[in-house]
């Protein structure tokens, strides 16, 4: 049986809060039928019973069931504590949240967002939940909505030990009679594809390069513009948020590294699937019409012994939340959640997860499409259209065969090593000087940012002469002016909250103890909300560095395109538009929705602060952060009880034309690229093809 029935918010049998389940295996239109229902349900109850002792049991590495999930996370009551306590902390925490009020009303008819979260939370505050998940699970999906990736709840991590995924790669192109399609791409998890043979006995590979038609009963193309929507939160693009939905290979000759899709893995900020399965309907390369139904896989990524043992992942370490509340309005025969906490730390999740697919297995069509893919080692790097020049894990460089034109892929500002960065960056432009050549391509496909200062430096690499900051401020509050005000009176320089952390808009330093930038403010209406933010800053010497290096090279603006799939988030979104801003850099953006225009990056921000990190700052300033019931007078944030998380942007970043402050900030300033494309099957599986695209647009007349 299927462990469907669990009493929502609402009180209907719905475990997700949202709509219905569509695979209840009753139409529950006729009496006969609630009365079979009912008496399915009964004895899904007793045998649930029955089994209480195994409820919670999982093995690293091993699969569960998507039953044995659920019925794990919906033996977790709600605790009346917990609840009040998680929405005490975002309350007083969204007062630094720069974007709290032009959320409420996005000034951009194409970055569409329309979300009042204090008035959200109060609407979850009055929800009688039943079940712990729920609640979480509710917070992650309106976190969500606002569509930053800067800004996310993330349920205790007990609930977020799966890795949940369909064996399919889904890209979507536009196939020869000019209709956009979705397609099971050539890439399979080795693991995955013997895991559906020994539990289903199908060979999923069977389907790679199969037309999608429809999903569950929806035309494809409006399954998953729809998936993308609802349940991705990382744009406020909408064709971004497509191109997150479907699988994205890293352009790379020389290798497979595919970011595998947000609808088939879900990770902790997606929906987990509200069925057991998926119906596909397939059109096979050789025309045949096929049906298929494929289960969800879960693997789980820890041992649980039992409940007792799931609940240790559910409190915050006690060094964290020693002030945490015990639960109440527990029903019967539910465990006692105050016993159970595991002493350990936790590291604040990435802002983009390692959604990288491992351990690829391409079917044996791969090469005959994606054309010249080199696998051997003895091709890697060297086929006839790409020639490697300067190669490393996280940045490499490439000459095409027009010989003129050098390529730079970086797939990430925060490396590994920023030695080796500067070292494999300093190469390559010394390569692109010995071959003479003269346009430039910069390939930010997949970088989901990372270091704010290496973005500023190679800003200042790149033009030598110029301004490597943007204009940039925080929203005012209480809680914000008594934080700067602290961070002078103790001489914390470290913090945002800190004047001499900043310069201002001339470049000059603000000292430690001028408090006038931050306080009092600048008024501004934004959503329908006046407030006060600061005065334009940015971080002082940040990104300095840049300037100390001399490239062998020097490309003109016009001769560098900047090339993306509008998933260029954080300081890849500050270093490309301020390109683009600044220097007139031009753009190219792939995939999306076939005739829309698309935005070339993602989620800019400003800067993002994460919990518990958030906390420990907030305490270094005098504020007791400590978890436990809201005390009257408090207007910061407190410690969560349990090992949920969240994260927001504090700072917020404007484009600089005209002036700053008679734009939108750049969160919510749509810039379409200076071109788009959508994907051919090529460019869709091996993305690196669409560099002779943006090739095309260097030389006369190609200019804007």
């Amino acid at each position: 049986a299927v462990f469907w029935c669990c009493y929502s918010s609402i009180g209907v049998c719905n475990p997700w809060g949202l709509s219905p389940p569509t695979s209840l295996p009753f139409a529950m239109r006729s009496p006969a039928a609630l009365l079979l229902l009912a008496l399915s349900l009964l004895a899904l109850g007793a045998a649930v019973h029955a089994q209480q002792g195994q409820t919670c049991v999982f093995t690293a590495s091993q699969y569960a069931t998507y039953d044995q999930v659920y019925q794990c996370f919906f033996s977790v009551p709600i605790n009346l504590d917990v609840k009040a306590q998680t929405l005490a902390s975002l309350r007083n925490a969204l007062q630094l949240y720069t974007f709290l009020d032009i959320a409420n009303e996005s000034p951009s008819e194409h970055l569409p967002v329309h979300i009042d979260m204090l008035a959200a939370l109060d609407a979850i505050e009055a929800r009688p939940y039943k079940y712990d998940y729920n609640f979480h699970d509710d917070l992650r999906a309106l976190f969500l909505k606002l569509y930053d990736a800067h800004t996310q709840y993330y349920g205790p991590s007990c609930y977020q030990q799966w890795l949940v995924r369909q064996p399919f790669a889904p890209v979507s192109y536009v196939d020869e009679s000019g209709a956009q399609v979705i397609a099971i791409g050539p890439w399979f998890n080795a693991p995955l594809v013997q895991y559906y043979s020994s539990s289903t006995g199908m060979d999923v590979r069977q389907y790679a390069g199969a037309v999608i038609s429809k999903v569950d009963g929806v035309p494809a193309l409006e399954y998953f513009y729809t998936y993308a929507n609802e349940s991705i939160g990382m744009s406020k693009d909408p064709g971004t948020r497509f191109n997150m939905a479907m699988s994205r290979p890293e352009p790379r000759p020389d290798m497979v590294n595919v970011a595998q899709s947000y609808w088939a893995t879900r990770t902790m900020r997606n929906p987990l699937p509200r069925r057991p399965y998926v119906d596909y309907e397939l059109v096979m390369q050789n025309g045949t019409r096929v049906s298929i139904s494929v289960p969800w896989s879960f693997l789980s990524s820890k041992t649980y012994s039992g409940i007792d043992d799931f609940l240790q992942d559910y409190w915050a370490p006690e060094e964290e939340s020693a002030a945490a509340a015990a639960p109440s309005h527990a029903p019967l025969r539910t465990p006692n959640l105050k016993s159970h906490r595991r002493v350990r730390s936790q590291a604040p999740p990435p802002v983009v997860e390692d959604t990288d697919m491992q351990e690829v297995e391409l079917s044996p069509f791969y090469r005959d499409i994606a054309l010249l893919k080199p696998h051997s080692a003895a091709a890697a790097g060297q086929s006839d259209r790409f020639t490697n020049l300067v190669n490393g894990t996280q940045l490499s460089f490439w000459q095409l065969d027009d010989n003129e034109t050098l390529v730079m892929y970086l797939d990430t500002f925060g490396p590994s090593s920023l030695v080796d960065t500067y070292t494999i960056l300093n190469k390559g432009f010394e390569a692109a000087a010995e071959r003479g050549l003269s346009r430039f391509i910069i390939d930010l496909t997949n970088n989901g940012g990372g270091s704010i200062c290496l973005g500023r430096s190679l800003i200042a690499y790149l033009q030598a002469n110029g301004t490597n900051y943007g204009p940039e401020d925080l929203a005012c509050s209480p809680l914000q002016q008594q934080l700067t005000q602290n961070a002078v009176s103790m001489g914390v320089e470290n913090t945002v909250w800190s004047p001499s952390f900043y310069a201002n808009h001339d470049d000059e330093p603000i000292s430690a103890n001028d408090t006038s930038y931050l306080i009092p403010g600048v008024p501004h209406v934004r959503g329908g909300h006046l407030r006060n933010y600061t005065r334009l800053v940015h971080i002082a010497n940040c990104g300095n560095f840049g300037y100390r290096i001399d490239p062998a090279i020097k490309f003109d603006p016009e001769e560098i395109i900047i090339v993306t799939h509008g998933f260029c988030g954080s300081t890849c979104a500050l270093f490309s538009t301020h390109l683009a801003l600044y220097d007139s850099v031009r753009t190219f953006v792939f995939g999306g929705i076939d005739g829309h225009e698309q935005q070339f990056f993602s989620f800019p921000g400003g800067q993002v602060l994460d919990t518990p990190g958030l906390f420990q700052t907030i305490s270094q300033l005098g504020f007791d952060t400590s978890a436990g019931p809201a005390q009257p007078g408090d207007i910061q944030p407190r410690a969560l009880p349990t090992t949920a998380s969240y994260r927001f942007c504090v700072r917020e970043v404007y484009p600089n034309e005209p002036v700053a402050y008679s734009t939108p900030p750049m969160e919510f300033s749509f810039q379409p690229g200076s071109y788009r494309a959508s994907y051919s099957y090529q460019t869709a599986v091996a993305p690196e093809y669409g560099w002779y695209q943006a090739a095309s647009h260097f030389g006369p007349g190609e200019q804007e």
